[in-house]
Parts: structure tokens; sequence; C-alpha cells
């Protein structure tokens, strides 16, 4: 499951360069991975 979750990440990322409101979603799911 951790592999799905990184890959989602990349994803997130992706879209956070096209929708900048998306940047502050992946924020909050990378602090809560490094928990």
């Amino acid at each position: 499951m951790d592999v799905i979750y990184e890959l989602g990440l990349e994803r997130y990322v992706l879209l956070s360069l096209r929708h900048q409101t998306l940047i502050i979603d992946t924020n909050q799911v990378k602090n809560a991975l490094e928990k």
C-alpha cells in the first residue's frame, strides 16, 4: 500500500502544477506520511 500512496503523491504533484490549490492537499498528505 505504501507504493500506491507514493504513486498517488506523484499524481497529486502533477495535478498541483495545473491546480495550485491541490498543493496544500499534497503537503498535508506528505506530513501525514512522515509521521
